[in-house]
């Protein structure tokens, strides 16, 4: 922790802790719990963190756990009940996170979070801050205070038109729309557990599929690819193809293709640091996909499909003119 330039308190009991945080409440930017899990550990983490988040809305809380990292349930409770802000069991994303805070903080300026109302945040500064803090609040429909522009959704709307997206810097989605709108998605299988992939959907709409929107001039295939490793963290290898779907509507169409991949590394870890993709991703066993909140159907469907032996087309069956 002190290689990204943060002082740093270490406590092992929660009482310790939470006395240490009293002291010098008001300097704390970043809290990490690594404590026991269970309700029977002799120093269950759940106090600590309803304390700290009862006396401060704006410090970044992040429990570094490989069992809450794997428990997709486990996940969305630390996230929805505790107000967490990241759940994690990467020393390297943990790492970039520290960086990301003081990055965001470095240089004052005179722009506020809508979200939790810390404030002398630089354009480049909230940017990086309204993600990795609020993935998983609710969205806000407000005025931007930088343009002045009402939005149903004010942070897909700073995303793409402020910050460096904004700028042209990087992958910008503010394109005019064609009439045909095209999805990639992909159903990812771990090959040694047999574990599925899924993606934690901002705004707490549950776990869905990797998968998006396909830019234009983008092959399916590399849009696949691409999405799953923004939304989850993962390299993975296209095996084949499940489904084309045609959805003509008034005025558009939508069309999506549906690949099945692997990991290209069953042992690479699963994305935990929230952005504006999702708030991260996690590996869910065949059993318990029925017992987790889903964003749609979809899903339940393709992961019963496949462990019913459903087809796998060949990749040849989709090629460009």
């Amino acid at each position: 922790m002190q290689k990204t330039g943060f002082q740093v308190d270490h406590c092992t009991k929660t009482e310790e802790a939470i006395q240490v945080y009293e002291k010098n409440k008001n300097q704390y930017q970043l809290v990490v719990a690594a404590l026991g899990l269970q309700k029977d550990h002799s120093d269950f983490y759940e106090p600590f963190i309803q304390y700290i988040r009862k006396q401060n809305q704006q410090v970044f809380i992040c429990i570094f756990s490989s069992t809450a990292s794997q428990k997709p349930n486990f996940r969305l409770q630390l996230f929805n009940e505790l107000n967490c802000n990241m759940v994690t069991e990467c020393e390297d994303s943990l790492q970039m996170t520290c960086k990301q805070i003081i990055e965001s903080l470095e240089n004052q300026g005179n722009l506020y979070c809508p979200y939790c109302k810390a404030n002398g945040f630089t354009e480049d500064g909230l940017w990086v801050h309204q993600p990795l803090y609020h993935c998983n609040a609710p969205t806000l429909k407000d005025v931007c205070q930088l343009c002045q522009q009402y939005d149903l959704n004010l942070g897909v709307h700073f995303k793409n038109y402020h910050g460096p997206w904004g700028r042209g810097e990087g992958h910008n989605e503010n394109y005019k729309a064609n009439k045909l709108y095209a999805f990639a998605l992909v159903i990812v299988r771990r090959k040694y557990d047999g574990k599925y992939l899924l993606v934690q959907e901002f705004a707490n709409s549950g776990y869905w599929l990797p998968g998006g929107r396909v830019d234009p001039g983008e092959p399916f295939k590399k849009a696949a690819v691409r999405e799953c490793l923004e939304e989850a963290g993962v390299n993975i290898e296209i095996k084949g193809v499940l489904s084309f779907q045609h959805s003509p509507k008034k005025g558009y169409d939508r069309l999506r293709v549906i690949y099945y991949a692997e990991p290209v590394d069953d042992n690479q870890k699963a994305k935990s640091i929230p952005d504006y993709e999702s708030v991260g991703a996690c590996y869910v066993d065949k059993n318990e996909v029925k017992n987790i909140k889903l964003r749609g159907h979809e899903p339940l469907e393709w992961i019963d499909y496949l462990e019913k032996g459903g087809q796998i087309y060949p990749l040849s069956i989709f090629s460009g003119e």
